[in-house]
């Protein structure tokens, strides 16, 4: 996967996939993060998307220059050795309404792209979060979320807390 160019274009999204095709979770970095199918349609699922966009978004803009141009990407819907994909259908607006809340007025516009998974009422999502730049405001969580998870460190790992800011750092995302 070549990452010393934006991750724009059909070509780019089909190199990163292949990518998490080949080698799953292990392809994680602080610029690229992996989900499998995700319900974006329940706070669970939109809730993950939140905490992905507030860390990259805290990241220091020297090191996020390192990769993509600064951008930063989650896949939906895409896993080792499978491409199950999401729904198709789900619109940026749609995703925006549902983590607004969590993101606060300012906060940076990020992309929506595509790709057809390996069914055909399916697809791959690609969000992608615009690079961090030098004086920017530090942006934090707006609002709570409680984890509905049964497994204690799921249900942690997945929380959101106001007031909280999320930095992604290598392949993991933390928040003080």
């Amino acid at each position: 996967m070549d990452t010393q160019l934006p991750p724009f274009g059909e070509d780019a999204r089909r190199q990163i996939l292949t990518s998490i095709c080949e080698n799953g979770d292990a392809a994680e970095t602080d610029f690229l993060e992996i989900k499998g199918p995700l319900d974006l349609t329940k706070p669970e699922g939109f809730s993950k998307v939140a905490k992905f966009l507030l860390g990259v978004s805290n990241r220091k803009p020297q090191d996020a220059a390192r990769n993509f141009g600064g951008y930063a990407v989650l896949v939906i819907g895409a896993q080792k050795d499978a491409v199950p994909g999401v729904p198709a259908g789900t619109e940026p607006h749609q995703l925006r309404d549902r983590i607004e809340k969590y993101l606060g007025q300012g906060f940076p516009q990020f992309m929506f792209e595509r790709l057809p998974a390996d069914q055909n009422d399916r697809e791959v999502l690609f969000v992608l979060a615009p690079p961090p730049t030098a004086g920017q405001p530090v942006f934090p969580c707006w609002t709570s979320y409680q984890s509905e998870a049964k497994d204690r460190r799921t249900k942690e790992k997945n929380n959101l807390r106001d007031g909280a800011v999320y930095i992604r750092d290598g392949s993991s995302c933390c928040g003080s």
